[in-house]
Formats: structure tokens, sequence, C-alpha cells
């Protein structure tokens, strides 16, 4: 025999509350909808998978096979080759990918360059414009 929410007095009763007090699923949410994966973002990760697969290919190379940095990375290169699809690492991916790399380079070093100058313009006494200075020694608050 289902059982009803008990009615406080004073307070309207609860309309459409499910019986014995259990709580419903939220609005929107269903097992019927789930996260779908971004083929694309899949695609790039495979892409940069692939070049660093390469990458990882020269470092073996320049480690030789017998040294214990060679044997891990020859395990690294295999486990990454299993996940690679062929065709995923073409040149024209891996020009792209360079020049991503190259892009985000010039924008960090521009970053770094104006770190530099606001440092030294402070430690010359510039400061910023609008920026709280220390008192000097001497001086009245």
């Amino acid at each position: 025999m289902p059982t009803t929410p008990a009615e406080v007095p004073g307070k309207p009763p609860v309309q459409g509350a499910p019986p014995g007090g259990q709580k419903a699923a939220p609005f929107g949410t269903s097992p019927a909808t789930q996260q779908t994966p971004n083929r694309g973002q899949e695609a790039k990760a495979m892409q940069m998978l692939a070049h660093a697969a390469k990458v990882l290919d020269q470092a073996y190379a320049l480690a030789g096979g017998a040294s214990e940095l060679g044997q891990k990375l020859h395990k690294i290169v295999g486990d990454v080759n299993k996940l690679i699809v062929p065709g995923s690492g073409t040149p024209a991916s891996e020009r792209n990918a360079m020049e991503e790399m190259q892009m985000k380079n010039a924008q960090q070093n521009q970053m770094m360059q104006q770190l530099r100058q606001q440092r030294m313009q402070a430690a010359q006494g510039g400061g910023q414009p609008g920026a709280p200075q220390a008192p000097q020694p001497g001086m009245a608050a």
C-alpha cells in the first residue's frame, strides 16, 4: 500500500510529489542522454599522438636500444604505436602542428618580453601606472 507524504499543518499539500517521499530525477536528465565524443578533437589528438610517436622514435634512435632509457622508450613507442590509426600522421598534419607550436611559442615569447619590461620598470622605480607604491622611508604615510 503506497504512502503519501505527511501533510504539514498550515502548509498546502505537495502537488505531484512521488509517493513515499522519493525524489524525482532533475529536469532534463535521463539515462537516454549521454555525452557524445567530439570527433574533431579526437582526430586532432590522434594527429598529435602520431607526431609524438615520430619524436619518440627519434629519441629512441639517439638513446640506443642497449641503454635503460632506450629500453623504456622502446616500450613507450610500442604502446603509442598500438593506438595510432594508419594515416593519422600525414605531412600536412605535421606541418600544421609545427605551425601551431611556432605560433604559441611566439605568443609566449612576447608575453615574456612584456613581463621582463615590467620587472625592469619596477626595479628602476618606474612602477606601473596606477599601481600602489610602497612608502619611502622617512616620509609620512
